[in-house]
């Protein structure tokens, strides 16, 4: 890691602890507690449940187009007809 990038982290992580600490002591109009940092069940899941199918989809997209830039070396014509069967409507 770079000097330049060290910097960041370092001082981006003071920060976060001087916000934290100011945040936790109880002068802040925002007032966080430790049992406020604690995980919730129904929070996790929902998240997961949303971000899960949408991360498998993003996947799929991706492997395809890494698929079809696969073809590039065997000219423009296959790469072409990929790019239209990719287009077609679905069935079902």
């Amino acid at each position: 890691m770079s000097v330049a990038a060290s910097a960041t982290v370092i001082v981006q992580t003071a920060a976060f602890l001087v916000l934290l600490h100011h945040m936790m002591s109880g002068r802040s109009a925002l007032h966080l507690k430790r049992a406020d940092l604690r995980p919730d069940a129904r929070y996790a899941r929902l998240a997961l449940d949303i971000g899960l199918p949408a991360s498998l989809e993003q996947g799929g997209r991706t492997f395809g187009s890494l698929l079809l830039m696969s073809l590039a070396p065997y000219g423009v014509g296959n790469g072409g007809g990929a790019g239209t069967v990719r287009r077609l409507p679905r069935r079902g």
